[in-house]
Order: structure tokens, then C-alpha cells, then sequence
């Protein structure tokens, strides 16, 4: 049975979003041979030197007990710490993150993990600074899919309702792989017109991901328009 990974990337920052990049925000990887192994690329556009660790790690919906611990015995990370050169000449530093499952055939249902690219400064002093203990910049986190290529979703949504001006959304998916809500449309109609939600009045749920035999809920904050309308959930209409 061959199996793949996708690996789809979310990049969060809670300093400069611009200091580093990883880079494709995708990856498809098999059980073995020459599938198995997939290259990312951490990207410095910066002035300065940048440094980084990288992990990979159990997500809670994966392992409750194991959550936030390394999948060490799962998947081969090279390197684990690099350092990006500044860029040169303007052009920027480039540096291959390695990839590799070793976890042999999926046979039921896709496994979810969390690929963890943390930055760290750098210290070139031989002072150790706080006791020792390394001081986290930014980190950057990514989902990591296991699964069959026969494997398929199956989304329906439960329950949609409309209270204080927020779109509230129950979906399930009995399925046995994840879904990404790339093609969703959301129509709301008062007063006996309909109108469509913009991709960029659907944040909360466009382009999120609901994991494989789960169930998830979503809440969108709508447009002023919508804050006002007492609107019931039988015109609210949802196409995943």
C-alpha cells in the first residue's frame, strides 16, 4: 500500500514574519525509496544571521500523552540546528530542512503531527545567558499528515447558527484523511437576498483544516451588515 504525507505549512510569527521563511508550504512524501525523503528550505532575508531548531512533535489530537513530545522514533529531522548566513549581494541565504518517514504503512486512518521551526538568537559570547536556558524568538509551526493515498474525506456540516453579529459552524468529518476548506462558499440571505462571504470575511474557517474521524467548530466574525439581522440557520447556506 503506498502511503504519502502532506505536510501543509502555517506560518506564525510573533516577532518580524519577514525574518524567516520556509518554503514550499506543501510536501508529499512516501514510505520508502526515493519518495520518502522531502527537502524544505528555510529562507533568511535578513542583514543578520539567523538561527534555528527544528523538531518534529505529536499533536494533542494524535497522542494526548504524547502531545508536544518529539515523534523522534516516527520521522528523521536533518539538520536539527542550523544557522542562515545573511543575505549577500541581495540575495537571500537558503538552507535544506530533510525530511524522512520511518515509520513504515498507514493502515486505517492519517496520523497528524506538528513540524516545529523555532528561531533562536544567537549568542557568539562564552557568557550563558539565563542560566543556560536557550530564549525562543519566533517559531513556526506545520501540520504533518500521514496517510494512505486511497484515503479520502467525507465533511458534512452539523449545526450552523448566527448569534452576536458571529457565524457559528459545527462541521464533521467521518472520514479517514484530513480536509482543507480551500473550496468553501458560504451564502447568508436577508430579506430574501442572498449574498456571498469574500474569502477575507470568512477568517475563522476558510482555508482551516478539519482532521480525519473528528469533528470541529468554527466562529466567523461577520461584516456589520449581519451584526443587526436576526437570521435563522434555515438561510444560511454552506458548500464545502
Amino acid at each position: 500500500m503506498k502511503s504519502i504525507i502532506f505536510l501543509s505549512i502555517l506560518i506564525f510569527s510573533s516577532f518580524n514574519i519577514y525574518a524567516l521563511r520556509l518554503t514550499p508550504m506543501a510536501g508529499y512524501l512516501a514510505p520508502s525509496g526515493n519518495q520518502s525523503v522531502f527537502n524544505f528550505t528555510a529562507i533568511n532575508s535578513t542583514e543578520l544571521p539567523e538561527a534555528i531548531k527544528v523538531r518534529i512533535e505529536y499533536r494533542k489530537e494524535e497522542d494526548r500523552k504524547k502531545y508536544g513530545k518529539p515523534a523522534e522514533e516516527l520521522f528523521q529531522v536533518y539538520p536539527k540546528k542550523a544557522i542562515l548566513f545573511p543575505k549577500k549581494s541581495g540575495k537571500s541565504h537558503k538552507k535544506d530542512i530533510k525530511i524522512v518517514w520511518k515509520g513504515g504503512e498507514i493502515k486505517d486512518l492519517e496520523r497528524s503531527f506538528r513540524l516545529v521551526v523555532e528561531q533562536v538568537p544567537l549568542n557568539f559570547s562564552k557568557k550563558k545567558i539565563n542560566g543556560g536556558k536557550m530564549q525562543i524568538v519566533s517559531r513556526y509551526i506545520a501540520s504533518v499528515y500521514v496517510a494512505s493515498e486511497k484515503f479520502k474525506s467525507k465533511v458534512k456540516v452539523v449545526s450552523s447558527k448566527i448569534e452576536n453579529g458571529r457565524l457559528i459552524v459545527k462541521m464533521d468529518n467521518s472520514g479517514n484523511k484530513h480536509h482543507l476548506l480551500s473550496d468553501l462558499i458560504v451564502r447568508i440571505k436577508v430579506n430574501g437576498v442572498s449574498r456571498k462571504l469574500l474569502k477575507n470575511e470568512m477568517r475563522g474557517i476558510y482555508l482551516y483544516s478539519i482532521l480525519a474521524n473528528s469533528q470541529r467548530e468554527f466562529v466567523v466574525e461577520l461584516p456589520r451588515e449581519f451584526s443587526s439581522k436576526n437570521i435563522s440557520s434555515s438561510n444560511i447556506e454552506i458548500q464545502i
